[in-house]
């Protein structure tokens, strides 16, 4: 693969010699340099304003630096910048720069004058939270969604955008105002006030019923009675007219529309931001390099400025936006992204170091019509073309770098071997006792060992058999012979009875831990074969519903952890879910810490199979409401395979800003109620599970 890879890039540069025809450079070198560039700059203006706690930069306008108190709506812009510079460096000094400057506009958390709070608070405390999980940035996003809601107005439907102008407009509402719900919605779900979803569903409704016209391009004001809460005035007032399309509001829309489906899953949003895509991708008079003109009717086009700034807004809401479509529609938003980038980083729209007031990108459009900021760098421009440029890393670039591995696979076969576990091996919280296995099994020619392809193995966790207390008498795991088939071995639970738990609840666990995951997982697949004894069809008989038996779970941050907020896990089990007696089903389901239910998934139609084989599969990928995807499917021995459940939810905490993978999980696991195991054990029963064949790789569907 490497050599014919190698071939094609010779052949593309003599190509290229011969014709005449310089190679674009590869977009690694592109986001490199751009980056490079933008710590240089920026470095360089955080340096100037260091000793003035009140200013933070706004413009530059040929000659000098323009600054504004935090109060300024572009305030948050350089401190967020700030923040995009850190996550690309890692770099302390940066890191320092950042919350220096992020403080500065704390103060802000009160204002209730004006809308963009959004603004102000979650591009710097929202990217400072997300990336070092402060919890006094979390207050203040608290507090700046409490006063950012001062300004809906229930009769109207909307936030307030300005209190100006008010012989014109009785309640303004400006496109930019979407901007602002992305602060509310992730409030709402980390404080659970569904208060703040609620206003952000109805503005965006609101928004996109009045503000839009037939073309789907938008208005810039739109004005309302407060009386009737219905229009009374549609304006654009920052663009060329009434009814022309200004290009940065259009790419408002379309960024505010995505985020909108992002944490709403409501695909009438994503329909919205798809039509504004189209609207502006194919506009007849959008330039060959995508950078839009300042307005689209702008009467002087093709001489009409261009505005770097909703280039970079555009390419950042195109790339997020690209994950939710098809793939014809990811390949031509992708296309459209990956060309705004390269010409913003371009010597055209990109200042050489020390230049431009130290801001990146030149050409922008502020306010035309009040000649401010006209053909100037602008604070926001910078932002989400760094933002722009982290997300096309992280999207494209960083998975091209994570192709499928194996990490683990065992059939448990006799080099394998279950030996009790040693506590000074490693920490093991009071009141768990474990089993440990070792060895490997040399049916398989690699990544077969418990010890060096597993505990040890940089993509692998710690491997234990834990059982939360209870003795031999009433619990055990063990490798022996598969029943009818001494030939294979199997890893064998048996469940007989309760005992007092850790967590002082009488129930019954035994469950194969994998902890510790060095390098936690984005995307990962598991594959193992079960045997469910049939002594399980005794369950059918169970005079009640059975809400929980555990087969495996997965932890995306086990919240048990001392001082972790952000824990979230999926659970697969085995219910009943009347007291009549009825056949066994899966039932799966996703829960935020404190076991607060996210989401729930039911399939009566698959039965779970008993007294047979069958291979069972899991699809985890770590994503939000619309990312996020766990897949299980069963194929019972000589049948077909069925898939049982395919989830399209969040796989991490649903208010966590940065989820980093999953830490650990239960690939094998049996754990349920004390009145469960009791019924079986008065039938003179246990709950017995046979595994075998166990797979487990990353990065593979």
């Amino acid at each position: 693969m490497r050599t014919t890879s190698m071939l094609l890039s010779f052949l593309c540069l003599l190509i290229a010699s011969c014709t005449g025809v310089t190679p674009e450079k590869p977009m690694q070198q592109v986001i490199d340099e751009a980056f490079k560039t933008s710590i240089e700059q920026y470095t360089q203006m955080a340096e100037k304003l260091t000793e003035n706690d009140s200013l933070l930069p706004r413009t530059f306008d040929g000659k000098q630096l323009i600054t504004s108190d935090p109060h300024w709506w572009c305030s948050g812009f350089f401190p967020g910048s700030l923040w995009y510079l850190y996550e690309y460096t890692q770099d302390d000094r940066l890191l320092a720069y950042a919350r220096q400057y992020t403080a500065r506009v704390e103060c802000e958390k009160y204002t209730t004058d004006n809308h963009d709070i959004g603004f102000i608070l979650f591009c710097s405390f929202g990217n400072g939270l997300r990336l070092t999980g402060d919890p006094a940035y979390r207050e203040v996003l608290h507090t700046g969604s409490q006063s950012l809601a001062t300004r809906y107005n229930p009769k109207v439907g909307l936030i307030r955008s300005w209190d100006f102008n008010q012989d014109v407009w009785q309640y303004p509402v400006i496109i930019d105002n979407m901007m602002n719900l992305e602060m509310l919605l992730w409030t709402a779900k980390a404080y659970k006030e569904p208060v703040y979803r609620d206003i952000s569903i109805s503005h965006a409704d609101k928004t996109m019923k009045y503000h839009y016209r037939d073309d789907y391009s938008s208005y810039h004001v739109v004005s309302y009675d407060t009386i009737t809460g219905l229009p009374h005035a549609r304006h654009t007032h920052q663009g060329y007219a009434h009814e022309s399309a200004w290009s940065r509001g259009q790419v408002w829309g379309l960024y505010g529309y995505t985020f909108m489906y992002r944490e709403t899953g409501n695909k009438t949003y994503l329909e919205q931001a798809k039509h504004i895509a189209h609207y502006m991708i194919h506009h007849p008079r959008m330039p060959k390099d995508y950078i839009p003109y300042w307005d689209m009717d702008a009467p002087d086009i093709p001489n009409a400025l261009r505005d770097a700034s909703a280039a970079a807004i555009m390419a950042s809401g195109l790339i997020e936006l690209s994950n939710y479509v098809d793939p014809q529609l990811m390949e031509e938003y992708m296309g459209v992204a990956e060309k705004q980038l390269r010409v913003l980083s371009s010597p055209e729209y990109t200042a050489q170091v020390g230049e431009n007031g130290n801001f990146i990108l030149k050409h922008c459009v502020g306010y035309l019509n009040e000649n401010s900021e006209v053909d100037a760098p602008l604070t926001y421009a910078d932002y989400y073309y760094l933002e722009a440029l982290m997300r096309y890393k992280k999207q494209v670039l960083d998975k091209k770098d994570a192709p499928e591995e194996l990490v683990f696979q065992s059939g448990f076969e006799p080099d394998s071997h279950v030996i009790p576990f040693k506590r000074d091996k490693g920490n093991l919280t009071p009141g768990f006792d474990c089993d440990d296995i070792v060895g490997a099994d040399h049916n398989f020619t690699e990544k077969n060992d418990f010890v060096k392809d597993l505990d040890q193995a940089p993509n692998g966790g710690q491997f234990l058999l834990e059982y939360t207390g209870g003795d031999e008498s009433k619990r055990f795991a063990r490798i022996i012979p598969e029943p009818g088939n001494p030939d294979n071995h199997v890893l064998y639970f048996w469940l007989g009875d309760s005992w007092l738990a850790s967590e002082n609840q009488v129930k019954a666990r035994i469950q194969a831990n994998i902890y510790n995951i060095a390098n936690p997982y984005k995307e990962f697949y598991q594959r193992v074969r079960v045997f469910l004894h049939e002594d399980f069809n005794a369950l059918r008989q169970y005079p009640y519903p059975i809400n929980w038996l555990t087969i495996s779970e997965f932890w995306n941050n086990e919240w048990w952890v001392k001082g972790e907020q952000n824990g979230f896990r999926i659970t697969l089990g085995i219910g009943k879910p009347t007291a009549a007696e009825s056949d066994l089903n899966f039932i799966l389901e996703g829960e935020d810490a404190g076991q607060i239910k996210v989401w729930e998934a039911k399939n009566p139609a698959v039965k779970v199979p008993v007294g047979q084989w069958f291979t069972l599969e899991y699809y985890f990928r770590e994503g939000n409401k619309v990312t996020g995807r766990f897949t299980v499917a069963i194929t019972p021995d000589g049948g077909k395979k069925q898939t049982v459940f395919d989830v399209t939810d969040y796989t991490h905490n649903s208010y966590d800003l940065a989820p980093n993978g999953l830490s650990g999980y239960n690939p094998m696991k049996l754990y349920t109620s004390r009145e469960v195991v009791g019924f079986m054990k008065d039938q003179g029963k246990a709950l017995q599970i046979y595994w075998d064949d166990f797979e487990l790789w990353i990065n593979k569907k």
